[in-house]
């Protein structure tokens, strides 16, 4: 009998919002000592979808420097990327559903294996008379190869 492990759906980010107001999402990347590198030529991107509209963002950082020329092209250190949005005026209060999408070109360093990951996450908008912006620290292990029977 086989099973499989699965990760747990991600718990969502609640982020408090007045309306009329501007909130931050503060997302923060696995560090390199995680065993995960992300790739900096690449077309990474994270982008926030909110119901009024969506806006986008790539990582940023410092190349990575102790691993040789075969890791020059990754990243070393990377900012936690900030993503900004106004609520509009009249908005409702009460919960409105979000999501941020990331798309991250990764290499594992132990195995050497490169791939894409798409990740989302599910965000709440709570509306109302709080402003507080919120943080999500993505895991290295939503990074990491998946398993695959037989291989």
């Amino acid at each position: 009998m086989l099973f499989l492990l699965m990760a747990p759906a991600p718990t969502p980010v609640t982020l408090s919002a007045q309306a009329g107001q501007t909130v931050t999402l503060t997302v923060r990347l696995p560090a390199p000592d995680s065993g995960v590198l992300l790739n900096r030529g690449a077309p990474n991107s994270l982008i926030l979808k909110t119901p009024w509209g969506q806006w986008k963002k790539s990582p940023s950082g410092r190349p990575f420097v102790n691993g040789g020329a075969e890791f020059s092209g990754y990243f070393g250190q990377v900012h936690p990327v900030i993503l900004s949005f106004k609520v509009p005026a009249r908005t409702p209060p009460g919960p409105h559903n979000a999501q941020l999408a990331l798309q991250l070109f990764t290499c594992n360093r132990q195995e050497k294996l490169c791939q894409q990951k798409d990740l989302t996450y599910p965000l709440t908008i709570q509306v109302g008379d709080r402003q507080q912006g919120g943080r999500l620290d993505v895991p290295a292990s939503a990074l990491q190869r998946p398993f695959k029977p037989g291989g």
